[in-house]
């Protein structure tokens, strides 16, 4: 074990603090939780070959390619998500793992398309009555973090976002910590409708984790 000192010592005729005297905890208890780093080893004891890949951080990525370019056809395994179906977690690019308790930083994107069979034949997308807005997620554990959705239900506020849009290329991102143990990361999405709408086709769905161990 390295020599650690407390990063705010108590002074004589100081009052200490909780925070503080927590933080000074933390620099002994980080050793002994073996959480290793510049402290424990001379300089030079360790080459890059002699450490795990996954010492530090850990990458697992899932997608769902449709191969969708052409809009607004749809294509054959796009996922379908009906008007007023409350979150709908994406099977097809959940990612399942074990970690140490580490944080997490998840990227999720998808391209969303408003189904074409609402809109008239031979007419564009121009009829916003048919329309759909979107909200997308990163759901933790059976989850849906707040800070990580995106999209809304208020048209005026959130057409920014993509709400009532053909089609809509979202994305969103969430620094977050887990304890150890399994894990389930997938992406959510939440589908309203307008008096037309029957609901919209997600292609291209795309989920990156990154354990950040250390």
């Amino acid at each position: 074990m390295s020599w650690r000192f407390p990063k705010f010592p108590t002074a004589t005729n100081s009052v200490p603090d909780v925070d503080d005297t927590n933080a000074n905890f933390y620099e002994v208890v980080e050793e002994i939780g073996g959480r290793l780093n510049e402290h424990n080893f001379a300089s030079g004891s360790f080459t890059k070959g002699q450490v795990s890949p996954e010492a530090g951080f850990v990458y697992h990525s899932n997608s769902n390619n449709s191969g969708n370019t052409d809009n607004p056809a749809i294509a054959g395994n796009d996922i379908r998500i009906p008007g007023r179906s409350g979150w709908r977690k994406l099977d097809e690019t959940k990612i399942l793992f074990t970690s140490p308790a580490c944080t997490l930083w998840i990227n999720a994107s998808l391209q969303a398309v408003q189904n074409p069979t609402t809109m008239p034949a031979g007419t564009t997308w121009a009829n916003d009555d048919a329309f759909n807005y979107v909200m997308v997620g990163i759901e933790v554990d059976g989850y849906v973090i707040p800070e990580s959705v995106i999209g809304g239900a208020e048209p005026d506020n959130d057409r920014a976002h993509g709400v009532m849009l053909p089609a809509m290329p979202l994305a969103t991102d969430i620094v977050f910590p887990v304890g150890p143990g399994e894990h389930t990361v997938s992406i959510s999405v939440k589908v309203g409708s307008a008096s037309g709408g029957k609901g919209v086709h997600i292609s291209n769905a795309e989920l990156i984790c990154l354990e950040m161990r250390r």
